[in-house]
């Protein structure tokens, strides 16, 4: 799957992937809009590329963040990191089987296709 495929299947408004060498792609869809941006700017905008790689770790591939009803989902490999954002209104388990679905497919996302 692309990563415009992922996007709109999954309705993500942003697709932020930091390659270990240090460089990042920021992706914002054209449909998908976030509420707020405040998420996004704490753990992006504001924080330096060692950071934003080290929020996750091996014993933790994959983590969550919610702010409101604007959610991130962060996978890391051995070759990279990815965050995506999205809005939800579904509750704490519902989320959880959300994010748990697209983790798994964010480590197999085609880059470019």
């Amino acid at each position: 799957m692309t990563i415009q495929n992922f996007m709109e299947k999954y309705n993500i408004a942003v697709f932020v992937r930091i390659d270990k060498d240090g460089s990042m792609e920021i992706i914002r869809s054209e449909t998908a809009k976030l509420e707020s941006d405040v998420l996004f700017e704490q753990l992006i905008t504001f924080r330096d590329i060692s950071s934003i790689i080290n929020t996750v770790d091996d014993r933790t591939p994959t983590m969550n963040f919610a702010q409101d009803t604007t959610r991130c989902v962060i996978t890391k490999n051995s070759d990279f990191v990815i965050y995506v954002f999205y809005e939800s209104e579904l509750n704490v388990f519902e989320d959880y089987d959300f994010y748990m679905k697209i983790s798994d497919e964010l480590i197999n996302i085609e880059r470019y296709a």
